[in-house]
């Protein structure tokens, strides 16, 4: 939207603890003390190394400190780690995996919208009335997110905010997968729809 300052976040997408990119189209520069998130790298780090379930903890710890800390500018770290991405390969990967699970989900999905206006999604949005997709896809290592969780506190069942916060099935297509990955999932889902 034009003249609205956006704020995307990179652990969103990349393997980063912190860090975002910052899109104004205003003149004022801001005068911010440099991160350093060094001490912020544990979950990723264990999640390579022993499996991500290890890092979990050390995720929520993370995220903790996040919600809590000021406005600085991007860490050296972080910046470094995210110099070295190749965001073309990672949009056509992230592209690709989504069509992957679309051309499958479609007709299974109850959120409607044009495939062919996607670029570089976060997550392939599955929105469903059943209530046991997320944790069966869990329960075979499919790590499904639940977006905005304060939501549930704020609303009652029967509102739609509601409905999308416990529906919605956010499946991971990210540039670290490939069409085997997609596979896998459109198996289990498979045995679920």
């Amino acid at each position: 939207m034009e003249g609205v300052d956006t704020i995307y976040s990179c652990r969103k997408f990349f393997g980063v603890s912190d860090g975002a990119y910052l899109q104004s189209t205003s003149d004022v520069r801001l005068k911010l003390e440099r991160d350093v998130s060094v001490e912020r790298f544990s979950h990723l780090i264990k999640s390579i190394d022993l499996g991500i379930e290890n890092g979990y903890e050390d995720f929520v710890v993370n995220d903790s400190f996040l919600s809590n800390n000021p406005i600085r500018k991007m860490s050296l770290l972080t910046q470094r780690i995210l110099s070295g991405i190749d965001y073309k390969a990672c949009r056509y990967r992230r592209n690709s995996n989504f069509m992957y699970l679309h051309d499958y989900l479609e007709s299974y999905n109850d959120y409607s919208f044009d495939a062919s206006s996607v670029n570089g999604p976060m997550v392939y949005p599955l929105l469903t009335s059943s209530t046991e997709i997320r944790n069966k896809l869990i329960e075979k290592r499919i790590y499904i997110p639940t977006y905005w969780p304060n939501v549930l506190e704020w609303t009652t069942k029967r509102m739609y905010e509601h409905y999308l916060t416990t529906h919605l099935i956010a499946i991971p297509i990210d540039h670290r997968y490939t069409h085997s990955e997609m596979k896998r999932i459109l198996n289990v889902l498979k045995t679920i729809l």
